[in-house]
């Protein structure tokens, strides 16, 4: 048996070792459309999104965590990194239908959100989450324009500029407005409000007449959509 058959083995025993197989197998899927590398929440943040994967108790992760290899140890600490053997993810994302992925993955975008701080305090967790909103993208995209742009994907363009990243928050948000007008078209409000922070960050970015010529234009778009203020 190879390694990549014995993943499902070593799945159904990770499940065993849980009190609860429903939330250990909610947890197994929504860490799967995340990265590698973990996600370190601080004990509040992580009791949010524990709540938003399905009220599991600390216990279910720490059982998990006694599997060898499948989850790291740290696990049991909520404030270290939550991380799944990169196998293991890809084994539980390819047992989910389309839809179960689309609504684990708007859950997880969900958690993504609430574990968000307000002030950007801690470089390395504003790092960390970028980097699993770019995960989940990349896994299940469309899931997060249903029915709208997920308020995730303007979290992590507004972190990208709130730590002086300002080219790269213009650069996202121009990629964002471009998917967005795909998924939504081109008179959604979201597709608007992702104009509107193209021309903000690129103000920021020292374009401040390729600003004000992109809200000159948006404006129009608005009053022709919306109707005057």
């Amino acid at each position: 048996m190879c390694h990549g058959e014995r993943l499902p083995v070593v799945l159904r025993l990770a499940l065993a070792r849980c009190g609860t197989l429903g939330g250990g197998l909610l947890a197994l899927v929504c860490l799967g459309a995340l990265v590698p590398g973990g996600l370190r929440l601080g004990v509040r943040r992580t009791s949010c999104v524990l709540c938003l994967l399905g009220e599991l108790h600390r216990g279910c992760l720490c059982a998990l965590g006694r599997v060898p290899g499948l989850i790291a140890p740290a696990v049991c600490r909520l404030d270290q990194a939550v991380r799944v053997h990169q196998l293991v993810q890809r084994a539980v994302r390819d047992t989910l239908t389309p839809a179960q992925r689309d609504d684990l993955a708007r859950i997880a975008a969900d958690a993504l959100t609430a574990a968000w701080p307000a002030i950007e305090s801690d470089t390395v967790l504003a790092q960390a989450l970028r980097a699993n909103t770019q995960a989940l993208t990349g896994h299940a995209e469309d899931a997060l324009y249903q029915p709208d742009a997920h308020l995730v994907l303007y979290r992590t363009g507004n972190s990208l500029g709130e730590t002086g990243q300002v080219t790269a928050a213009r650069d996202h948000f121009q990629h964002l407005t471009a998917t967005t007008r795909h998924h939504l078209g081109p008179d959604h409000p979201d597709t608007l409000a992702t104009r509107h922070n193209v021309a903000a960050w690129r103000g920021e970015a020292g374009d401040a007449a390729g600003a004000v010529a992109a809200l000159t234009e948006l404006l129009q778009d608005r009053v022709r959509v919306l109707g005057p203020v």
